[in-house]
């Protein structure tokens, strides 16, 4: 899942997630973490544990649905 990653920084900032702890979460560095979000795509366990811990309306909004050539069923 590609997303859009001044959108994802929102959220965590919303949520009062860290860096630190979101990465953990999803097994990865920070460092990797920030690369992933701003150029490539979470796999399928990190999209769905990035689901859990911020829910599907904040999610909606986050994914970057035109990057992945996908329209956004919400809509």
């Amino acid at each position: 899942m590609k997303v859009k990653a001044a959108l994802l920084a929102m959220a965590m900032r919303r949520a009062r997630v860290s860096l630190m702890l979101l990465a953990w979460e999803l097994n990865m560095k920070q460092k990797e973490f920030v690369r992933t979000a701003k150029q490539g795509a979470f796999d399928y366990k990190q999209s769905k544990r990035l689901l859990e811990i911020f829910g599907a309306e904040v999610m909606a909004e986050v994914i970057d649905w035109e990057g992945m050539n996908v329209r956004n069923p919400l809509i």
